[in-house]
């Protein structure tokens, strides 16, 4: 799955361009730069995409938007007030983009496996009442586009109406990501027919996008306002759209099962930064003892010696220097005990440093992943707040090191925000010692993404060069501190 994010009225940001995050993408930058805005934001409108293709509309005119925590993530926006952007002049409005791209499976009529792209663009527009503790927006409008097929819809929850329009193909590659299906695009380029919009689908469980979708093929045809006055033309001018609607049915149809396949993909799993807590047991009962649930969901998946996921561990607890091997007991359900071996040695984890309890949260939390994960063909995004946290600056390297084999190996996606230049001066490394090309090779194939966060400025992309250089600046602050320091001393 690949992603593109972008923000209108959201927190820091008036207007932020959708971004392009790559295999591993990576964000740096001062503080209050808006680099947990971009992962919130981004883990908000997935959260609400899904929610709302599960969501029950009967009891609602329009569909809501939720700021406050929700089944998938505890995000700590809590109202529409706190998400507005301060600097917003005209309309309470927020709008979330993001695009969505994937392969998809699929067979013919002979029962032959074909592949075919799906690439959807969402734009999301929520207002609310930012003067209150309100929770929850009103979704006024909702735009999507079907960058394969050329084709958008809008749906304009305040002016109770909606739009389909057939645009010219967007690539030279639409016939092949259309095999076996009929390009019309051709013959019926740019048309836009209006239509009145369904608001109640009387059905628990309803895919809102995808019924909104398919409720076009069925829903009344609006008359062009030059023959609104006009009775004959207007039921002719009905006639000719609502053919050309069921016309272009199957496509639709298609369009709408892409969406809803590519919305079932969707997942996230998101490691916040969090304080350790260096105890003895970890109990589950704990609601603020995160190491206890990560521990707990390690144990449930019966993760066992042997396994690829225990493997994995291991080997990483002795890059990191954490120790040989582990062992977990629990104790009635309740609360674990995680223990270090060293050779023939063993100890609490807590009886190790900060940097070995953070460090074996983070494997545990990977292999977790690993074990739901590793051989499904839908994978997730992973994201990581400050993994460097109170690691050694030799081992804080090695995070790239962890992070690329797990994205290698197992086709994970990661987002990591940090702090530390030692991720991004390995991860320089590995580019020049990737022998690529030139400059534009680097770019568009070494799995790194690296994103600048200025506090006065929209974030830019930094572009690796082939030796492993960048072709932009740093801002201040960043790369330059330690240099500076030396100056000072000297």
């Amino acid at each position: 799955m690949m992603y593109q994010i972008g923000f209108d009225n959201f927190r820091r940001f008036k207007h932020l361009e959708p971004m392009r995050l790559g295999d591993i993408t990576i964000l740096v930058g001062a503080n209050n730069a808006g680099k947990s805005t971009l992962v919130k934001g981004l883990l908000l409108v997935l959260d609400n995409i899904r929610s709302l293709k599960i969501s029950w509309n009967e009891i609602f005119s329009t569909p809501e938007f939720r700021f406050d925590a929700n089944e998938y993530h505890d995000l700590r926006i809590g109202t529409f007030g706190r998400a507005l952007c301060n600097d917003v002049l005209s309309k309470d409005e927020i709008g979330f983009t993001i695009r969505l791209s994937r392969e998809l499976n699929s067979e013919d009529g002979m029962g032959i496996k074909q592949k075919r792209k799906a690439d959807f663009t969402i734009t999301i527009f929520v207002t609310g009442d930012k003067t209150t503790d309100q929770i929850t927006g009103t979704l006024s409008r909702i735009l999507l586009r079907d960058n394969v097929r050329g084709i958008q819809f809008e749906f304009n929850y305040d002016a109770n109406a909606s739009i389909i329009e057939f645009l010219d193909p967007v690539s030279s590659n639409m016939k092949e990501n259309l095999e076996g299906v009929k390009d019309t695009s051709k013959d019926n380029q740019s048309t836009k027919v209006e239509m009145r919009l369904v608001r109640y689908i009387e059905r628990v469980g309803v895919n809102f996008f995808v019924d909104e979708v398919k409720n076009i093929l069925y829903s009344e045809v609006l008359p062009d306002k030059d023959i609104a006055n006009d009775a004959k033309l207007q039921s002719r001018q009905k006639e000719k759209d609502e053919a050309f609607i069921h016309e272009h049915s199957e496509i639709l149809t298609e369009l709408a099962d892409d969406l809803s396949l590519t919305i079932d993909s969707l997942s996230v799993e998101y490691i916040y930064a969090h304080s350790v807590s260096q105890n003895t047991l970890f109990n589950t009962s704990d609601k603020n003892d995160y190491m206890a649930k990560v521990i707990h969901r390690f144990y449930r998946n019966k993760i066992i010696e042997g396994t690829t996921a225990y493997t994995f561990v291991r080997k990483w607890m002795r890059a990191f220097e954490i120790g040989d091997n582990f062992k977990i007991d629990s104790y009635k359900g309740d609360a674990y005990c995680l223990q270090i071996y060293e050779g023939k040695e063993k100890m609490d984890l807590c009886d190790k440093g900060m940097g070995a309890n953070q460090m074996m949260l983070l494997l545990l939390s990977i292999a977790s992943i690993i074990q739901e994960y590793g051989y499904r063909t839908i994978k997730p995004l992973i994201i990581i707040e400050e993994p460097e946290q109170n690691i050694h600056p030799a081992l804080q390297s090695r995070l790239i090191e962890l992070i690329t084999e797990v994205n290698k190996k197992y086709g994970f996606r990661f987002i990591i925000e940090t702090h530390s230049e030692y991720i991004i001066r390995r991860a320089q490394v590995y580019v020049a010692q990737g022998n690529f090309k030139d400059d534009k090779d680097a770019q568009d194939n070494c799995p790194y993404t690296v994103y600048y966060f200025p506090k006065d400025k929209d974030p830019y992309l930094m572009e690796f060069r082939k030796d492993g250089k960048f072709a932009n600046e740093f801002g201040a602050g960043f790369f330059d501190e330690a240099a500076t320091l030396a100056f000072e001393i000297i």
